[in-house]
C-alpha cells in the first residue's frame, strides 16, 4: 500500500468523518457470556438512559463518542453508570490485586470504542481475572482441589467449634499457607468461612438423621432459654440409640418461640423434626420427654406432656434438671411473703456494682479482697445477672473476703473530699453488718449446695431412670432436714458468730432471729413443692417399676431372687405394648409375648446376679439380645428415656461463648449451625470433612467451564492474592450498577 502525505492525512481528518478502528483479532464471547446469565440481565430504565445519553451531540459538529447499550449484551462484563458516564470491567475490578488498580478499566473509562472493550478482553491482566472468577464460581472439582478446600473446612470446623469469630478465618488460613500447605485464595472472607461451616452443619444434622433413621425408640428434651440478645427460645435435644451402640444425645435444634404456650412449643417441636425430615407425630417413635429451663412454669410442663400424650399416650414424662435448678427456685419463691430475697439481691448488686464499675475502687479491691475481685470481674455486666444471690462463687467469696471488704468499706466511707462513694459505702456496710442479711447468704448457700448436688446427678451416662428419681426424693429430704437444723453452711456461721462476727459487731440480732426462721421454713417449704412438681404422678408408677434393673436391689437370697421383679417386668410391658412397631419389632407375633418375657427375666437374674449396676446389665442383655429379644426392646426403652444432660451443658457453654457482643447480629440459621458444630460435631483430630466437601461442590455444580489442575496450580500460587476492592462512589452510581447487575 502507498505510504500518503502528510497533508492528504490531514486533509481527511478534517474533512472525513471519523471511522471506527478496524479490529485486528475477533474474540469469540459466546462462552463468556453463557458463563454467568445473571451479569447479562439489565433493566430497561438503564437501557432507555444510554440510548438518551447515545443521541446527545454538542453544538460544535464534532461527534462525540457515546456508549452503546448493545456492547453490555456482547461483552458480559462490562458496567456502565449513566451518572458517572463510566463504563467498566465488573471480572476485573472484584479480583484485581492492590498495585494493578491504575487500569481505567478499573477506576472507570470514558474510552467508549469497542476496540478498546475487544483489546481490554485479550489483555493478560483480563484473563488471570477471568481465571480466579472461574474458580470461584464453578470450581473444578480435582484431587488437589479437593486436598486445599479441605485445609479451609479444617479451619472454618475449628472456628466454629471453638466458638471464635470468623474474622479469624483468614489469619488462620494465611497462617497454613506459612507452612507450605497450598490453600485456595479465593474463599478467604468472613461470607466464605460462614458457606463452610453452613455445609458442615448440613452434613452433622445429614449423619444424625441418618442414626435416628436406625434408632428403634427416641426421646425429646426441651430447655426453655431467654437470652437478652434473641427472643424467647428452646433448645430441642434428641436422645436416641442404635442397634449397637449405648444412648446419645444430640442437638436438634435452637427455635424461636412464636409464644410461650403449649402451642408454641409444639410448634418449635414440629418446625425442629421438620427440618431434618421426620414426622414425629405420624412416625410414633418419641417415647421420654424431658422439660427445664427458665421459660418453663410448673403449669406449662405439665401441659405440654398432656398435650404430647393425645397424640402418644405411652409417653413418659421425665423429672429433668439441665442448669442450676436454684434459679427456678428463686424466681417462684421471691414473692411479697419473702421481700428479704429481693432486698439482699438488691444489696448485693449494689455493692458489686460500687466495685466493678469504678476501675480505682477495682485496683483498691484486688489489691485487699482478691477472690471477690476475682468473681466480679468474671460476672461481667453486674445488672444482667439473673441472680446475684443464686452465683455459689460470688457468695462464697463475699464470705471468704468479709472481713476486708467491711475494712475497705470503712475506709471509703470516712474520705469526707468523696461524699457520693462515702455515702454509698456507708449504706453498703448497714447491709454487711446486719444480723439477718449475712445469715440469710449462709443459709442460702445449703440451699444451692442441695440443689446443685441435684443438677450433678443428671449430668452422668448411663443412668437408670429410677435412680434420678430416688435423687430427686433425696434432695426434698435434705431441705426438709434445713427447717430443724442447719446446713453446713449455717451451722460454720453459728460456730463463728460469738456477740460479733469475725471481731464485726452485727446489729439488730434479737428481732432478726425470730424473722430469719420464718423465712428459713418458707423457703424450704416452697423448695420442696417445687422438686416433688418434677415428678409426674402418671408416670411415676412405670418410672418405680424400672427400678428392677437396679441389680444392687436384688435380693441374696436365691429363692427370692427367682421370683423377684416379676410383677414390674410385667408392668413395665403392658405399658408399651401399645406402641405400634414394638410387638413387630420383637418379633414374637401370635406368640405368648408374657410368658416369653418372664421366662427370659429368669434367666438374666441367673446369669447377672452378680453384675455391678445397670450399666453392665444392659451391655450383658446387648451382647446377647438373641436370647433376650423382649428385654433387649425395654432396655432399648429405658437408655433412652432422658436422664442425661450433658449434652444440654455442651450446648449453654457453646451459646453463651457463640452469642458474645461480637455475634450478636447472627441469624437464627447461622446460630444453628454454629452450635450444631459445637455441640454434636467431634473433635477436630476425629473431623471428616468430605461430606461437607461434597455438598459444597453440589452448590457449586453450575459450573460449565472445566478448569485444569495446572491453571489451579497456577491460580494459587499467585505472589499477590485477588482482593475484594470497592470504589468510593456516589449513591447515584451504585443504584445504577445494582440495576445494571440485577
Amino acid at each position: 500500500m502507498p505510504r500518503l502525505s502528510p497533508s492528504i492525512v490531514l486533509l481527511m481528518a478534517k474533512g472525513a468523518p471519523e471511522a471506527q478502528t478496524p479490529v485486528p483479532v475477533v474474540m469469540d464471547d459466546t462462552s463468556e457470556q453463557e458463563m454467568d446469565s445473571a451479569d447479562e440481565s439489565m433493566s430497561n430504565e438503564m437501557l432507555a438512559t444510554t440510548d438518551e445519553i447515545s443521541k446527545t451531540s454538542t453544538g460544535t459538529g464534532r461527534r462525540i463518542r457515546r456508549f452503546k447499550h448493545e456492547w453490555l449484551k456482547k461483552f458480559w462484563f462490562l458496567r456502565y453508570s449513566p451518572t458517572l458516564n463510566e463504563m467498566w470491567c465488573h471480572v476485573c475490578r472484584q479480583y484485581t490485586v492492590q498495585s494493578s488498580r491504575t487500569s481505567a478499566f478499573i477506576l472507570g473509562s470514558k474510552q467508549f470504542k469497542i476496540h478498546t472493550i475487544k483489546l481490554h478482553a485479550q489483555s493478560n491482566l483480563h484473563k488471570k481475572c477471568l481465571q480466579l472468577y472461574k474458580l470461584r464460581m464453578h470450581p473444578e472439582k480435582t484431587e488437589e482441589m479437593c486436598r486445599n478446600m479441605t485445609l479451609l473446612f479444617n479451619v472454618a470446623y475449628h472456628l466454629a467449634f471453638e466458638g471464635r469469630n470468623f474474622s479469624d478465618f483468614r489469619p488462620l488460613a494465611e497462617l497454613l499457607k506459612k507452612c507450605d500447605l497450598k490453600i485456595v485464595d479465593q474463599y478467604l472472607n468472613e461470607g466464605d468461612c460462614q458457606t463452610l461451616i453452613h455445609h458442615i452443619a448440613r452434613s452433622l444434622r445429614e449423619d444424625l438423621f441418618e442414626r435416628l433413621r436406625v434408632s428403634p425408640f427416641m426421646s425429646v428434651i426441651l430447655d426453655g432459654q431467654t437470652d437478652d440478645l434473641v427472643a424467647d427460645n428452646v433448645a430441642i435435644y434428641i436422645q436416641y440409640i442404635t442397634n449397637e451402640g449405648p444412648a446419645a444425645t444430640e442437638l436438634l435444634s435452637l427455635q424461636e418461640l412464636s409464644s410461650v404456650t403449649v402451642d408454641g412449643y409444639i410448634q418449635a417441636l414440629d418446625r425442629a423434626f421438620g427440618g431434618i425430615g421426620i414426622k414425629w407425630k405420624e412416625e410414633k417413635l418419641i417415647v421420654g420427654l424431658g422439660v427445664d429451663g427458665a421459660t418453663m412454669t410448673t403449669g406449662l410442663r405439665a401441659g405440654l406432656a398432656m398435650k404430647i400424650k393425645k397424640t402418644l399416650p405411652w409417653l413418659l414424662s421425665v423429672p429433668c434438671v439441665v442448669h442450676r435448678p436454684h434459679l427456678e427456685v428463686l424466681d417462684a419463691i421471691s414473692n411479697k411473703e419473702l421481700t428479704c430475697l429481693e432486698e439482699l439481691e438488691n444489696n448485693l448488686k449494689q455493692l458489686l456494682s460500687f466495685y466493678r464499675y469504678s476501675p480505682k475502687l477495682m485496683c483498691e479491691l484486688r489489691s485487699t479482697a482478691a477472690t471477690l475481685c476475682e468473681e466480679t470481674e468474671f460476672l461481667g455486666d453486674i445488672r444482667a445477672v439473673r441472680w446475684i444471690i443464686g452465683e455459689q462463687n460470688v457468695l462464697n467469696a463475699l464470705i471468704k473476703d468479709y472481713l476486708e471488704v467491711v475494712a475497705h468499706l470503712k475506709d471509703v466511707s470516712g474520705q469526707a473530699h468523696k461524699a457520693d462513694a462515702a455515702a454509698i459505702a456507708l449504706a453498703l456496710l448497714q447491709f454487711l453488718m446486719d444480723y439477718q442479711s449475712v445469715k440469710l447468704i449462709y443459709f442460702l448457700l445449703d440451699v444451692i449446695a442441695v440443689l446443685t448436688r441435684l443438677a450433678f446427678v443428671f449430668q452422668g451416662d448411663h443412668l437408670l431412670i429410677t435412680h434420678v428419681d430416688y435423687k430427686i426424693e433425696e434432695a426434698i429430704e435434705e431441705i426438709s432436714r434445713l427447717v430443724e437444723s442447719p446446713g453446713e453452711y449455717l451451722q460454720e456461721f453459728e460456730d463463728t458468730f460469738h456477740e460479733s462476727f469475725h471481731g464485726v459487731p452485727l446489729k439488730n440480732l434479737r428481732v432478726a432471729e425470730a424473722k430469719f426462721n420464718s423465712i428459713r421454713e418458707k423457703i424450704c417449704q416452697k423448695t420442696q413443692l417445687i422438686l416433688a412438681q418434677r415428678l409426674d404422678s402418671n408416670s411415676r408408677s412405670v418410672i418405680r417399676a424400672c427400678q428392677v434393673f437396679d441389680v444392687a436391689t436384688w435380693p441374696q437370697n436365691e429363692e427370692n431372687l427367682m421370683s423377684h421383679g416379676e410383677e414390674e417386668i410385667l408392668y413395665i410391658y403392658k405399658h408399651f405394648e401399645i406402641i405400634p412397631s414394638f410387638a413387630r419389632e420383637i418379633g414374637l407375633d401370635g406368640r405368648d409375648i408374657q410368658g416369653s418375657l418372664l421366662q427370659e427375666w429368669k434367666e438374666l437374674k441367673s446369669e447377672c446376679y452378680n453384675k455391678n449396676g445397670f450399666k453392665e446389665l444392659s451391655r450383658h442383655i446387648f451382647k446377647y439380645k438373641q436370647r433376650f429379644p423382649i428385654l433387649n426392646r425395654i432396655t432399648q426403652l429405658l437408655l433412652v428415656l432422658p436422664t442425661s444432660t450433658a449434652a444440654c451443658e455442651r450446648n449453654r457453654g457453646a451459646f453463651y461463648r457463640i452469642r458474645n457482643n461480637n455475634k450478636s447480629r447472627l441469624s437464627l440459621d447461622q446460630l444453628n449451625d454454629l452450635l450444631t458444630v459445637a455441640v454434636n460435631g467431634p473433635p477436630i483430630a476425629n473431623f471428616e470433612a468430605k461430606r461437607a466437601l461434597d455438598c459444597w461442590f453440589e452448590e457449586k455444580s453450575g459450573n460449565r467451564y472445566s478448569l485444569s489442575p495446572e491453571m489451579i496450580n497456577r491460580v494459587t500460587s499467585l505472589d499477590q492474592k485477588p482482593t475484594l476492592h470497592g470504589l468510593d462512589m456516589g449513591t447515584d452510581c451504585i443504584t445504577d450498577i445494582h440495576e445494571t447487575i440485577m
